[in-house]
């Protein structure tokens, strides 16, 4: 009776062994995805950073002695922005910002600088 007791205690013991590894290895399934979806994501904003860098050394608009983008002139300092002021407004530094010059559709060709 004992030993039937003991035996029963055992497998109950590894039966919750497998339901918890089952459930850890999902877990760390849906952490792998997850960490998967951020190193994604970090390479697409890697891209847009490369090319806006690209498209800004080229553009028109792109004063490379002050590091802003002179088509860009806000009213207000937006605190997530890094901006110079300006006489008329703030310009955006292009040189911290280039995913703007990435997606802008103002961009013009001028002299590579």
């Amino acid at each position: 009776m004992a030993l039937e007791l003991l035996f029963s205690r055992m497998i109950k013991g590894s039966t919750s062994l497998k339901k918890n590894d089952i459930a850890g290895g999902a877990i760390e399934d849906r952490i792998k995805r997850i960490e998967d979806d951020i190193v994604s994501v970090a390479n697409i904003l890697a891209n847009i950073m490369l090319i806006g860098k690209e498209k800004g050394k080229r553009c028109l608009f792109f004063s490379s002695s002050e590091g802003i983008c002179r088509y860009w002139r806000l009213d207000i300092d937006i605190p997530t922005l890094n901006l110079a002021k300006g006489q008329d407004g703030y310009y955006v530094k292009i040189v911290q910002h280039p995913e703007l010059c990435a997606v802008c559709s103002y961009w013009r060709e001028g002299v590579y600088k």
